[in-house]
């Protein structure tokens, strides 16, 4: 009988570790039609557009300026604590850490790296990831795209371009922001995906189980 119920169980932990690992990228687009002026533009084709992406989330979204608690909730809902900002200037956030593998602060396109702490999702049921792009002449066009944080997940990577007729100013900054978590969530410890090494070693793990269970029903 325990036998059964150890196979049940790690059966369990590898499907909770490949959903994991299928956790996919997620795009966001803003468009608009502006003049050189940065006002809109009553023509019915619009000029410029900005792509966000992000890896992984379970819902996106973008809005004009710089992102505040209210802008989250009209995207995604719920009420929303602002867990600091990243900026070219220094890290404000205790559970954000990015970095920059293509691009500069200021610049655009920008692409990076996100992680969140371990212990975030023992404190935190839901999270969501802000970029915002600054304005400068001459178009003075500042906006931002927002990713709903896959649960669980705590790293991945994001960016954004944008369409070359395109003006506006660079990346400014990286905000996160979190609702925490109450008594009716489920906020455990994430679980990690393993190296291919491991997955080898557990799945040798089960057939040996296999083989013991069917000896002792002989």
């Amino acid at each position: 009988m325990k036998t059964k119920l150890l196979l049940a169980t790690s059966f369990a932990a590898l499907l909770g570790m490949s959903s994991l690992a299928n956790a996919g990228a997620m795009s966001c687009i803003s468009a608009g039609d502006y003049d050189a002026g940065g006002n809109p533009n009553s023509g019915p084709t619009a000029n410029f557009s900005r792509t966000w992406d992000f890896n992984s989330a379970d819902d996106c979204g973008t809005g004009e300026g710089n992102p505040n608690a209210a802008d989250v909730t009209n995207l995604f809902g719920g009420t929303w604590d602002d867990l600091g900002t990243v900026t070219s200037g220094g890290n404000s956030s205790s559970y954000l850490t990015v970095a920059l593998t293509s691009g500069t602060w200021g610049s655009k396109p920008v692409a990076g790296t996100w992680s969140l702490t371990s212990n975030f999702w023992t404190l935190f049921a839901k999270a969501v990831f802000t970029v915002h792009v600054g304005n400068a002449q001459p178009d003075e066009i500042s906006d931002f795209g927002a990713f709903l944080i896959t649960p669980k997940n705590t790293s991945g990577t994001w960016g954004f371009s944008q369409s070359e007729n395109m003006g506006g100013g660079g990346l400014s900054n990286v905000r996160l922001w979190a609702i925490e978590c109450t008594e009716k969530d489920d906020c455990e410890p994430p679980t990690e995906v393993p190296e291919p090494g491991i997955l080898w070693m557990l799945g040798s793990a089960l057939l040996g189980l296999g083989v013991v269970a069917r000896k002792r029903k002989a």
